[in-house]
């Protein structure tokens, strides 16, 4: 019996021998005894399958995970090895002075608390776990948390294998079955990352057109992400992360700035700003005429005859007029008015203080400009040279100052105003008419009208338009409202075009009549009347009519008179006469006195028809430059004895009156009759006779008597005197 009892004691200690091996063997958390290296070892050389982000809790987490399943052998540790396992990973992670190596797990705890290190209650990627025992109150292992629930340590035991494993944090156990106290360290892990520097931004110009896209490049030493701020008009718009080669499609016009702020895990840094700025063209209309003027100085660009272009003062013409015509790619094509010249950039250069000039249309980016509403004005922009605009060189308003290419500064140097009102438009001019005569030209004037090249003067005798014009004058230079002309007596109507190179605008007509000049001569020693008048354009015959001046009765009429002159009598008294033309031109009334008293004279009347006029000045200019002869007593108007021109001009400034005379216009009572040679009072039989013999030389006659012979006054003495005297005895 006691031997049976000695046998069952020692097969029951056998099985509960083999159950506690078994239990401790098959529990997969369970330690086989605790960390007690003998040494502190590295086997970091063994880790394979990682990669480093720079992150040192992340990359302590992927060191070790790299490692999962890996068996004490394969990894080459001798002892017991888990903070060795931990120490191995803060190496290769480059965080040594963090968790500072060491092989003793409790050793290990104080090296990380001591290097700055502290205790957490929630675990995060790459916190330290150090497992506490409750009843001794030892630690007993260390892993690596891979995020807040799972953990990953070394020296392991899984399947009798001391090995690399993943557990929950929760699940460690010392060899004799005791639960372990989790306790969560996070080291003071230092960065391997260096700071960023070196950051920089680009902008793919300084000027875009609204709905463009606006490329940016970037980039910074160091940096693993970039975020980029613009601004426009000082207010942010967009804050957006970026890689290096962002783009943006940007609508708004405005003033644009732009920097990007480059970073990584432990340092960031801002660029510097770029700037730039975006416009949207301007659709103002087209085929439309506009001044172009400096917005500050209020003064009108223009062209010069060299195809320049220069600020100037405003004088209303052509050179400083524009039209406007727009392009398909919203540009305009700018005209100027004199020439049709475009305004042109020069050699479609982009360069500051390139020149801006006129230049025939070629179609080229030189010559579309963008129009940009900017500070009250407008700027001018070149296809050809976007960052740049049209600018006064220097700044200056003074005339002739050249006018220029700049890059964009917003001064008022580049800000214009387009003025396309109604008072700078090319309009029809108003004509008036003042006709002259024979002694004076004809006038015409015109008002004056906006951006003309030049004035052409047409004039038609007759209707307009029937025929070709009698007269043209089409090279009447701007800013010129007047021209005189000399025209023959005629029926005229006139207009005047104003032209630039684009248009022309007609005038009013005018129709207006110069009138013949009608001239009379009186003969007393004939009784008789000559009439001369100026001949009229076109005119083929005259009438001649007379009116009594008292009453306007009709009291002779002359038709179809085919020359310009007519003689008859009249008795004394007061008339005028009209002379008009077969295609209705007439004279002004002609005044005539007919006196054929000879006794009586007035002073200055040389032709005798009762008026001192121009007619009377020239008689006796013409006179004086023949020597015929001349009554001195009406011929002397100045008194000095003298027929000479002191009396012409003395008569012409008597005329037109510039002087006073008690002597002009005096009557007169002639001592003698023309005719009467042996002074008896009358002209008979016996002064013929007299005559007869002086023309024989039979008989002399004094000086007195000789003027009293050439009767018809022709300066000679002759026998066609004796024939008038006889023919006057006749009559009577």
């Amino acid at each position: 019996m006691t031997k049976h009892i000695k046998n069952l004691c020692l097969i029951f200690l056998s099985l509960l021998i083999v159950a506690s091996s078994t239990f401790f063997s098959l529990n997969v958390y369970a330690a086989q005894i605790a960390d007690e290296p003998v040494s502190t070892q590295s086997r970091s050389w063994n880790f394979t399958g990682y990669s480093l982000s720079g992150t040192a809790s992340v990359d302590m987490a992927n060191i070790a995970q790299a490692q999962n399943n890996k068996t004490q052998g394969q990894l080459g540790y001798t002892e017991a090895w888990c903070a060795n396992f931990v120490s191995d990973c803060a190496k290769i992670a480059g965080q040594e002075k963090a968790i500072p190596f060491n092989g003793l797990v409790s050793s290990l705890y104080s090296a990380v608390l001591n290097a700055g290190g502290y205790t957490v209650s929630y675990a995060e990627q790459g916190d330290l776990v150090f497992y506490k025992n409750p009843n001794t109150g030892g630690l007993m292992h260390v892993g690596i948390m891979l995020n807040n629930t799972t953990a990953i340590s070394g020296n392991y035991w899984l399947y009798n294998y001391s090995q690399v494993c993943t557990h929950k944090y929760t699940s460690y156990y010392d060899e004799y079955g005791t639960k372990c106290q989790a306790i969560f360290v996070r080291p003071n892990y230092q960065s391997n990352t260096p700071a960023v520097n070196g950051t920089w931004l680009t902008v793919n110009g300084s000027t875009f057109i609204a709905g463009s896209t606006v490329t940016f490049n970037l980039g910074a030493n160091n940096a693993n992400g970039y975020t980029i701020g613009i601004d426009k008009d000082g207010t942010r718009i967009i804050t957006q992360g970026v890689g290096t080669n962002p783009s943006f499609v940007l609508n708004e016009p405005g003033n644009y700035s732009a920097y990007v702020t480059a970073g990584n895990s432990v340092s960031y840094q801002d660029s510097a700003r770029v700037y730039f700025r975006v416009f949207r063209p301007e659709n103002l209309g087209t085929d439309f005429y506009a001044v172009i003027l400096n917005k500050n100085a209020w003064k009108p660009i223009g062209s010069t005859d060299d195809n320049n272009v220069t600020i100037q003062t405003e004088q209303g013409i052509s050179s400083q007029l524009w039209k406007f015509e727009r392009q398909s790619d919203s540009t305009y094509e700018i005209k100027n008015a004199k020439t049709g010249y475009n305004l042109d950039v020069y050699c479609c250069l982009s360069a500051n203080g390139t020149n801006i000039q006129v230049c025939g249309d070629n179609n080229s980016t030189a010559q579309h400009w963008y129009i940009s509403s900017e500070n009250g004005g407008y700027v001018f922009i070149p296809k050809c040279a976007i960052n740049s605009v049209m600018d006064l060189t220097g700044g200056s308003t003074t005339d002739g100052n050249n006018i220029q290419l700049y890059e964009y500064n917003g001064t008022a140097a580049q800000i214009f105003a387009i003025y396309g009102q109604d008072d700078v438009q090319l309009k029809s001019a108003v004509l008036s008419v003042t006709p002259g005569n024979s002694k004076t030209n004809t006038a015409f004037n015109w008002t004056k009208t906006y951006g003309e090249s030049y004035y052409s003067l047409k004039i038609w005798n007759g209707k307009e338009l029937v025929g070709e014009p009698y007269y043209i004058d089409s090279n009447i230079p701007q800013n010129t409202l007047t021209k005189e002309i000399q025209l023959q007596p005629g029926y005229y109507e006139a207009y005047v075009d104003a032209v630039n190179y684009f248009d022309c605008k007609k005038s009013n007509t005018v129709s207006f009549t110069v009138k013949p000049t009608v001239k009379t001569y009186i003969d007393k020693t004939k009784t008789s009347i000559t009439l001369e008048w100026e001949q009229v354009l076109n005119a083929k015959s005259y009438k001649v009519n007379i009116y009594n001046k008292d009453t306007d009765e009709l009291v002779l009429t002359k038709e179809n008179i085919e020359t310009t002159d007519c003689s008859f009598t009249l008795p004394n008294g007061s008339y005028y006469i009209v002379i008009s033309s077969d295609n209705n031109v007439s004279s002004d009334k002609k005044d005539m006195i007919v006196n054929m008293n000879y006794a009586k004279a007035i002073i200055g009347d040389i032709n005798y028809d009762g008026y001192i006029t121009m007619e009377d000045v020239e008689l006796l200019m013409q006179y004086i430059a023949t020597g015929n002869y001349i009554d001195k007593r009406i011929a002397d108007v100045n008194n000095d004895g003298k027929i000479n021109t002191l009396d012409a001009y003395h008569l012409m400034a008597y005329v037109n009156k510039k002087i006073d005379s008690d002597i002009i216009g005096k009557e007169i009572t002639l001592d003698s009759l023309l005719g009467d040679l042996n002074s008896d009072g009358k002209i008979s039989i016996n002064d013929v006779t007299e005559l007869q013999m002086y023309i024989s030389q039979s008989k002399d006659f004094s000086d007195e008597q000789k003027l009293l012979a050439d009767y018809n006054q022709n300066g000679i003495i002759d026998v066609l005197d004796v024939t008038d005297i006889q023919q006057l005895i006749a009559n009577s």
